[in-house]
């Protein structure tokens, strides 16, 4: 229930909106709904991800032109989504045509130096199948998604750089498409930001909770899906454990038809997630083989190329609430000379000083006060060349498919029984 509460608090954006004036501006409606960490934390997030929505309302006739200028970042994006947040278009960084004068720096080798002056970008979103205004256009169907959410991703800022990646807000206007030329004014959101805190979710993922509880949700050991729809994880949820065994199976899929994504997924992401719960153990502990990533943190020059993703991450989250407890991106993963990593997830008591000094090649998320937990692990922008990538896995055959990258999990007492088996 209160997953539903959490996404009716999100679907709010998506309410139809009262008629507005041709050419408005919408930058302060991207900034007031940002997610963050201590207010909208909620739809599993990535805590190296920033985020931004607004609504829109598909009136034929018109569009929403956005300016923005490419982020000093590891990554950026466009989504569309429908009524019920599943995502069904987008523009990804690399897609972005730059406005005349201007270089696009998330292409292979580009430069990431390029000065703020040159890193423009105009991007439509048209609910007009005749309109076409330029290179970077996603065409909206009124008739099959009349409203929904438009979201602003950004990832991994450089070093020194702010939630934008140092550039502002993107200019969000609405307007007739008869309108030609930049909006008459700039916008007086475009570098305000809301403020912001964590000192909730991080006092939240130290908070001491009970060491045990029931032997569900989730398997012994931890088993891995492939996201594929709300439908069909909302019934892992429930089901995939020793209780759900019990119940005769009918042999009918009724999340077959529910469509993809969802939860405004990322298109360019493709997840796995394992339910976790202390009536196995009070610590669970991960292996596998890290892919190589689009290395950019603190300030790369040029954008790496030549790599297995973009970005990945493993987030620990509270399955009913959806907020994330804590999370570990690519970056911030030990690893060991044969590229494997060792993931510790377990209430910060249980994994003290002297567990850190004795395992140091582990890296540890919280779990945080609650018993059950759901492990998210994320896939981004998988070159050819990694038919391991999630992206490439079917659901029900993710350890098969994914051979030596598939997170292996196990759960343990004490951190000593830890540090006897793996340190």
């Amino acid at each position: 229930m209160r997953a539903v509460i959490a996404a009716a608090c999100v679907a709010v954006l998506v309410a139809p909106a009262a008629a507005r004036a041709q050419g408005v501006d919408q930058t302060c409606d991207l900034t007031a709904t940002r997610f963050d960490a201590d207010t909208v934390n909620i739809l599993f997030p990535d805590s190296s991800a920033q985020y931004w929505s607004t609504r829109y309302l598909a009136v034929p006739g018109t569009r929403i032109r956005i300016d923005g200028i490419f982020p000093y970042s590891r990554y950026t994006s466009w989504n569309v989504y429908d009524p019920i947040l599943r995502p069904f278009a987008k523009k990804s960084d690399f897609e972005l045509a730059p406005d005349a004068g201007s270089a696009n720096p998330f292409l292979p080798g580009a430069d990431r130096t390029t000065p703020t002056s040159q890193r423009h970008y105009t991007l439509f979103i048209t609910f007009d199948p005749n309109d076409n205004p330029g290179p970077n256009t996603i065409y909206v169907d009124p008739t099959k998604n009349p409203r929904g959410v438009i979201t602003l991703r950004v990832y991994v800022p450089d070093q020194g750089r702010d939630v934008t990646g140092g550039v502002g807000l993107p200019q969000v206007t609405w307007e007739p498409t008869s309108s030609s030329g930049p909006p008459a004014t700039t916008s007086p959101c475009r570098n305000l930001e809301k403020p912001s805190s964590s000192t909730v979710t991080n006092a939240y993922a130290g908070t001491a909770g009970p060491g045990t509880g029931a032997p569900y949700p989730g398997r012994n050991p931890p088993a891995w899906h492939k996201f594929v729809n709300l439908c069909q994880s909302g019934s892992d949820l429930l089901f995939d454990n020793q209780a759900g065994d019990a119940i005769p199976k009918t042999g009918q899929s009724p999340c077959g038809n529910f469509g993809s994504g969802g939860f405004l997924s990322n298109l360019d992401n493709a997840y796995a997630y394992a339910f976790i719960t202390r009536g196995f153990g009070p610590i669970v502990v991960f292996h596998g083989k890290a892919p190589t990533f689009a290395a950019t943190y603190p300030s790369a020059p040029t954008m790496p190329s030549g790599v297995q993703l973009r970005y990945w991450s493993f987030c620990q989250n509270d399955p009913f609430d959806q907020r994330y407890v804590g999370c570990r991106r690519d970056d911030q993963v030990k690893v060991d000379a044969s590229g494997n990593y060792t993931l510790v997830v377990s209430q910060p008591a249980s994994w003290p000083v002297a567990a850190q000094n004795r395992c140091r090649s582990a890296s540890w998320i919280p779990w945080g006060p609650q018993t059950d937990g759901v492990m998210i692990y994320r896939h981004m922008l998988p070159d050819a060349s990694f038919p391991q990538a999630l992206q490439n896995v079917s659901y029900g055959q993710e350890q098969a498919q994914m051979g030596a990258y598939y997170p292996t999990g196990r759960y343990f007492t004490d951190w000593k029984a830890v540090a006897k088996a793996d340190c």
